[in-house]
């Protein structure tokens, strides 16, 4: 009112009728703008209102479409259509209300593009959940974007409605001010009445009253809200609330605002929040949404959706916040519902993708094509998927195709073995269960087929049946029969047995009523109690049995030898023996051979016994006037027997060549002797006796004859005829022969008692000047075998080693391994008589490992093979020969077989017992082959 006053000062008393009509002027101004309708106000609030709506109806259309891709009801499409046909509308009506405001015209150009944009978004996922499910129509649903205009059009919608508002309460503001000032310059006029000033003041107080009423309906929109509103200081304390937030909080209206904001979050949803409330407050943005958790009194969280705007004074200064808070707790719970709907969907969906699963059309077209087949056939989805599934798997089928088609027609479902072609070529078996899937109409739409890899199973059953094959063949090669005997509760029953079995006891078919007192009867009485009582123990102890027996053939007097194995095979339900199995096999012969073996063993203990006694003998007669003469002349002696021993032992006791034994007997002269005669093999007995008298004659002629001189020569040959095997014996080359030898010694003797008394024939001696000429005369019962060619003429194979060691400089280290005491006694003392320094001698192979690895020094070795106790010296070979040191071995085996291989790499192969010289000249040449010879 102080502003007429001032107004009047400024009037001149000229413009008084010009202020007169001005104030009437301002007076009817006033009254319309006091009392008239306000158009552009009223489409204002209806358009914020329509803000509200418009978002509303689009959530209405996602929740609507949501159920429908869940649940595949159609019925949630009907709210869908209703709320898409609202959206259009509200959105035309909002453009109408909204027109000519440039403040609106952003939020609703944003909400003009996002919301048909939102809305069309929805459309597909519909059609896409009729034709591929749920799982393809969620997933195309659930994107970001998707969440990103949701977002954006609750944001925007708060924004247009928020901006609307203002410009309402401005518009109202600003016609209130506009009809304020022209009551006042109606009463700055001089010519105002009191009338006129109770008219102006009667406007102002219907002005006060529409604002009231106003507010009143402003109140009542902020109570009865179906969102929560607050306004919140800056501080984030609750300043208003309506109803509906204290319903979501939990909480009344005084202890809400008794509280901050801060006290009820319990997590802060998407978004920054402090970085969009810093743009806020500098005016950066005009509003933002977050969805965030809050504490509910009882203590149970609650999912809302916070839409924050700020206020500010008449100033522009931040007075506090506008918050619009949504429950979204359904929602939430609608996603968590369905994200773990879409979970189980996809373990279901991932699970089936892990078997072998197609479907396929009726024409063979594949439809699906799952991860299992692509590991199972090597093709892609993408490449099977429109191929014929026969044409790319080259299916072999167990029926004609119609057929299976036809039982798949009639049954609905069809199981067996299909053979398919891999990618890579290989052969797949597989067992497929197909099964008919028909449409609405009950026609047939396509077939799901389940496969499962079988290959390895039905190689592995072929495998089986080709070993049960094989094993069948095997025992019927072998002469193995099988049985089986089923066992009741009385005792064993009925038998079955294979053809062989029956052919054993002489059957040519099954026998009629074959049972287990059917084979006692075959078995001999005199073993008959023993294979009885065996049996019914072992089934007593629910164990295996084993026997051999004597059994009578059927319808024959003879008899034979069997072996009879048989063990529990199944069981029945109360624990006990229900069938036992078996095999039988004829061993007759292996009897036969055992008897032989034992005959032989036998005569191999009588002919050992013979042949120490024959030594005895040779020691016990030969001279003792000259112990080195006498060690010599045993040496000899036995050293033939030896060698003799070995060539028999060679042969199995069945005789000798003659050439390898004259070969044995003169091999330290090879030089010197030739040799001539057939082929001719002599028997065993006259085998020993010979080699004596063949190294008696030898002795005699390295003692006295030519074997002693440097140019000597012996020639050996023998001839068969009518009256038996003739050898004679011609020395070249010695020293002069004055005639007969006046005394007679023990060779001499030894010579005419092997040859006229045990061998029985003749022994002629000529002592010419030049030589001795002897011719032996043997029976003709002592050749086993000649031939009618002779062989040439020729010397003996020199031995592999020659000369004397000569071993001057270091003294040698040799590692002895020998496991008898007194041969390991009497080579350590030749090796020393060589010069030798003997390591060992180790007498197991513990023993000999421990020298062979841990002495330093080694130049060779001397190894027995056989070390007792199973134990062989090849061990230590291989150490030897990886330190490089040479060996020879020192054996009493007579075939190379029992070296194993190992004699090509050593220095030489002595056969016990051998002579010094021999091991002389082997120890030398081992060591020449030593890593650092000694000089």
């Amino acid at each position: 009112m102080t502003l007429v006053p001032k107004a009047a000062a400024r009037l001149s008393v000229s413009g008084v009728l010009s202020l007169l009509l001005f104030a009437l002027l301002a007076a009817a101004v006033s009254l319309w703008l006091l009392t008239g309708p306000d158009a552009r106000r009223d489409r204002l609030r209806d358009a914020a209102e329509q803000a509200v709506r418009l978002v509303s109806l689009v959530r209405d259309a996602e929740t609507s479409q949501r159920g429908y891709l869940l649940t595949g009801n159609p019925a949630h499409l009907e709210p869908y259509r209703a709320a898409t046909a609202e959206v259009d509308t509200e959105l035309r009506g909002l453009a109408e209300r909204t027109g000519g405001e440039a403040e609106l015209a952003a939020p609703l150009a944003a909400l003009r593009r996002a919301v048909p944009e939102r809305m069309a978004e929805l459309a597909p996922p519909i059609a896409l959940r009729r034709e591929a499910g749920p799982g393809p129509a969620i997933a195309a649903l659930e994107t970001d974007r998707g969440h990103m205009l949701m977002q954006s059009i609750r944001a925007e919608a708060m924004v247009l409605r928020s901006a609307a508002e203002a410009l309402a309460r401005a518009a109202e503001a600003g016609r209130r001010r506009q009809g304020i000032l022209a009551a006042l310059a109606a009463g700055l006029a001089l010519c105002l009445t009191l009338a006129q000033l109770g008219a102006a003041l009667l406007w102002g107080l219907r002005a006060e009253a529409r604002l009231a009423a106003t507010e009143a309906r402003y109140r009542a929109a902020f109570e009865q809200a179906a969102v929560g509103l607050a306004h919140v200081g800056l501080d984030g304390r609750w300043l208003l609330v309506n109803d509906r937030l204290c319903a979501i909080t939990g909480y009344d209206r005084p202890t809400l605002l008794a509280q901050r904001i801060q006290d009820l979050t319990l997590t802060e949803g998407t978004g920054e929040p402090f970085a969009r409330m810093r743009a806020l407050l500098a005016g950066e943005i005009e509003t933002y949404a977050r969805e965030k958790c809050y504490r509910h009194r009882d203590g149970h969280a609650v999912w809302v959706n916070v839409t924050v705007s700020l206020v500010r004074d008449a100033e522009g200064r931040p007075e506090h916040l506008l918050t619009v808070v949504e429950d979204i707790s359904r929602h939430k719970a609608a996603e968590a519902a369905l994200a773990a709907g879409e979970a189980r969907l996809r373990d279901l969906l991932a699970t089936l993708d892990l078997g072998a699963f197609m479907a396929r059309g009726m024409d063979g077209t594949i439809r699906h094509w799952s991860g299992g087949c692509e590991r199972l056939y090597g093709w892609t989805a993408a490449e099977a998927v429109g191929r014929n599934v026969h044409d790319l798997l080259r299916t072999v089928f167990p029926l004609p195709l119609a057929e299976i088609e036809a039982t798949l027609l009639r049954a609905g479902e069809w199981m067996g073995d299909l053979r398919h072609r891999a990618r890579d070529g290989r052969e797949v078996v597989v067992t497929a269960r197909k099964s008919l899937r028909r449409d609405a109409g009950g026609r047939p739409a396509e077939v799901l087929e389940v496969l499962a890899d079988v290959t390895a199973q039905r190689r592995a059953e072929a495998a089986l049946a080709a070993s049960e094959a094989r094993l069948r063949l095997a025992t019927e090669a072998n002469g193995i029969g099988t049985w089986e005997m089923q066992v009741g509760p009385e005792g064993p029953l009925a038998l079955v047995s294979s053809p062989r079995h029956n052919a054993i006891f002489g059957y040519a078919g099954p026998p009629p009523d074959w049972t287990l007192d059917t084979f006692l009867g075959h078995v001999l009485p005199d073993d008959r109690e023993r294979v009885a009582g065996t049996i019914q123990a072992a089934l007593a102890r629910d164990d295996a049995w084993q026997f051999e027996a004597r059994i009578r053939l059927r319808g024959e007097a003879g008899q034979r030898w069997i072996e009879a194995h048989g063990a529990p095979v199944e069981r029945g339900a109360d624990g006990r023996v229900s069938r036992v199995a078996g095999i039988i096999a004829d061993v007759t012969e292996r009897k036969a051979a055992e008897e032989r073996q034992a005959l032989l063993m036998r005569e191999v203990d009588h002919r050992a016994k013979n042949a120490l006694a024959v030594a005895l003998s040779l020691v016990r007669l030969s001279p003792r006037d000259d112990a080195e003469r006498f060690a010599a002349a045993v040496e000899g002696r036995i050293a033939a027997m030896a060698r003799a021993h070995a060539l028999l032992a060679k042969a199995k006791w069945d005789g000798a060549e003659l050439r390898a034994l004259a070969e044995g007997e003169l091999a330290a002269h090879a030089a010197q002797v030739r040799l001539s005669g057939l082929p001719v093999r002599l028997a065993a007995e006259a085998v020993q006796p010979t080699a004596m008298l063949l190294h008696e004659l030898g002795t005699n002629a390295v003692k006295y004859g030519a074997l002693g001189a440097p140019g000597g020569r012996l020639d050996l040959d023998w001839s068969l005829d009518a009256a038996g095997l003739t050898l004679c014996w011609r020395e070249s080359g010695g020293p002069p022969v004055a005639g007969l030898p006046q005394r007679s010694g023990f060779g001499s003797r030894l010579l005419v008692q092997l040859a006229e008394r045990q061998l029985g024939g003749r022994l002629e001696l000529d002592w010419e000047p030049t030589g001795l000429r002897a011719r032996l005369v043997l029976p003709a019962r002592h050749v086993l075998a000649a031939s009618d060619q002779a062989e040439e003429a020729s010397a003996i194979r020199p031995p592999l080693l020659g000369g004397l060691p000569r071993v001057t400089g270091r003294v040698p280290r040799v590692l002895v391994v020998e496991d008898e005491a007194l041969l390991a006694m009497e080579l350590d003392g030749l090796l020393r008589a060589l010069g030798c320094e003997v390591v060992g001698p180790a007498r197991s192979l513990e023993e000999a490992l421990g020298l062979a690895v841990g002495t330093e020094v080694l130049d060779a070795a001397v190894l027995d093979v056989n070390l007792g106790r199973g134990e062989r010296s090849f061990p230590v070979v291989d150490v030897l020969t990886t330190r490089g040191i040479p060996y020879l071995f020192a054996t009493g085996y007579a075939s190379a077989g029992s070296l194993e291989g190992r004699d090509s790499a050593a220095v030489a192969v002595l056969r016990k017992p051998y002579a010094r010289e021999t091991l002389a000249q082997a120890v030398e040449a081992a060591l020449q082959q030593a890593p650092h010879p000694p000089a």
